[in-house]
């Protein structure tokens, strides 16, 4: 790269992400995710830590007041309802919690609502994390209708927007990199 070169955000961000991104696909969890032999009852303890995160997340989003975050998120993108649905439709109580899991949902929760505070602007961080989850989730879904016999209810999380998880994952992407920090 020319020094004349300027590395945009989401670049930053992908390049910065990859290994934990390679470190979660290389897991026991995601192999057995993939191999179809994953459990239902650890589908589930999914979706509960990742309504703890979306949950906090996005109601983050909602009280932050910052000139970055205002000019790229807007609310479109939100998700946690998607889980509510979901766990409500697979039963939330009728799987044990996934302690650790659990445990570290509330961690990234409250390392969340402290940069809410500390430092509104690094919530576009998490942000594109979580946008982008949304095309790798919707690559699961004919994985996850075989493995669990599900349709459309049990996999609104991972189907996000459909069709449209690429364009708004882009339409987010260029708002970010339009940003001069």
């Amino acid at each position: 790269m020319s020094e004349t070169q300027v590395l945009r955000h989401s670049e930053w961000l992908r390049s910065e992400t990859r290994e934990e991104h390679a470190t979660l696909e290389a897991t026991a969890f995601n192999r057995a995710l993939t191999e179809e032999r994953l459990p239902l009852a650890s589908y589930v303890g999914l979706l509960k830590a990742l309504s703890v995160v979306y949950g906090v997340f996005e109601h983050a989003m909602r009280i932050v007041r910052d000139p970055c975050v205002e000019a790229v998120w807007d609310g479109s993108l939100t998700r946690a309802h998607q889980l509510e649905v979901d766990l409500d439709h697979l039963g939330r109580t009728d799987h044990p919690e996934p302690r650790r899991a659990v445990e570290a949902a509330l961690d990234l929760g409250d390392r969340i609502l402290r940069r809410t505070v500390e430092d509104p602007a690094s919530l576009l961080g998490h942000a594109y994390v979580l946008t982008g989850a949304s095309l790798g989730q919707w690559s699961l879904v004919p994985t996850l209708e075989r493995t669990f016999a599900l349709d459309v209810d049990g996999l609104r999380f991972m189907t996000g927007f459909g069709p449209d998880n690429r364009r708004r994952f882009d339409d987010f992407r260029a708002a970010l990199d339009r940003l001069e920090l």
